[in-house]
């Protein structure tokens, strides 16, 4: 575990056990509503066009809003910087069989490792897949 950076420490501040349960809350309060369904379509038809199980990195999944909506799922890793949230994630709206390993990380995860060039460099990866429809590989972690 990292020392947490300025914005993490105030992260973990404003995302306390309240703050989580409430968004929990809400969670369960907008599942079925259009943007959570249509985006859980999206989502699942991503890990669809893999064709085998893939290993999934949520980065920032707070209460797991959108475990539900992946499938073959190999491993899930859900990092957030704020426990309560994570905590909240352990049982994920609509996943009660859904395993995930959560990880509370300081927001220097955000701010320095994954440097902006990097994040840029992922996102073409998946859109890439996505508009080739993922066929073989797809995405490659390079090795991890």
């Amino acid at each position: 575990m990292t020392t947490a950076s300025r914005w993490g420490v105030r992260a973990a501040e404003l995302y306390g056990d309240a703050y989580a349960r409430r968004y929990r809350v809400h969670d369960d309060a907008i599942r079925d509503g259009e943007l959570v369904t249509r985006f859980s379509g999206w989502l699942g038809g991503i890990c669809d066009r893999f064709g085998r199980d893939i290993d999934i990195r949520d980065l920032g999944c707070g209460t797991g809003r959108y475990f539900h909506a992946l499938r073959h799922v190999r491993r899930l890793v859900g990092i957030d910087v704020a426990q309560p949230m994570l905590d909240e994630a352990r049982h994920p709206v609509g996943s009660p069989a859904l395993r995930a390993e959560l990880v509370a990380e300081g927001a220097d995860l955000f701010e320095a490792r994954y440097q902006w060039a990097q994040i840029r460099h992922r996102l073409a990866e998946v859109c890439r897949a996505v508009a080739v429809g993922a066929s073989g590989d797809g995405i490659s972690n390079h090795g991890r």
